[in-house]
Order: structure tokens, then sequence, then C-alpha cells
């Protein structure tokens, strides 16, 4: 009887072995599949660099960009002309307009 409970108690102590076995090589799966998780979460964060190089649609609308500032400066110089020009077409207006008045006055005869 006292082999019996000798075995009984054996197999116990192995079957809890195994057990504990089982439960660490578990624990030891469970923790790669979480670095793996980590690893593969990190791995999708992280972009491959590569030089800058400026697609030609960004040129083109660069180009499109100095072609509307170089239209807005031509207008520009286009109403500073004008309006110097009337300046000085006013100018002309006004002193022929008093140069014609100053000669109503002085030099034609009443009649």
């Amino acid at each position: 009887m006292k082999q019996e409970k000798d075995t009984f108690e054996q197999e116990k102590r192995e079957l809890e072995q195994e057990k504990r076995e089982l439960e660490e090589r578990a624990r030891q799966i469970r923790l790669q599949e979480i670095e793996l998780e980590i690893n593969k979460k990190q791995s999708d964060d992280v972009y491959e660099t590569s030089k800058y190089n400026q697609p030609e649609k960004k040129k083109n609308s660069q180009l499109k960009k100095l072609i509307k500032v170089g239209k807005f400066l031509g207008i520009v110089v286009a109403v500073v002309a004008a309006v110097y020009i009337s300046f000085w077409l006013a100018a002309t207006v006004l002193v022929v307009g008093i140069a014609w008045i100053g000669y109503k006055i002085l030099f034609e005869k009443d009649k």
C-alpha cells in the first residue's frame, strides 16, 4: 500500500512538473507572440526615406505662379504709366487753359 502511495505521489509530482513545464512553454510562446506583435507595429510605423524629387507638376505650378506675378507687375507698371501720363496731360490742359484765358483778357479787343 505504501508503495502504491509512493507511486501515486511520484506520478502526482511528475504531473505537476509537466504542468509547470507546459505553463512555462505557454508563457514563452505568449511572450514570443507579444514580441512579434511589438516588432510588427514598430516596423509598420517606420517608413523608408528617400531623397525628395520635386515632381514635374510642382514645377509647372511654380511657373504658373511666376506668370501670374509677371502679369500683376505688368498691370501695376501700366497703371503707374497711365497715371503719370494723365498727370502731365492734365497739367498741360491747365496751362493751356490759363494761357487762353489770359489771352482773352489781355490781348483780345473789346467789341
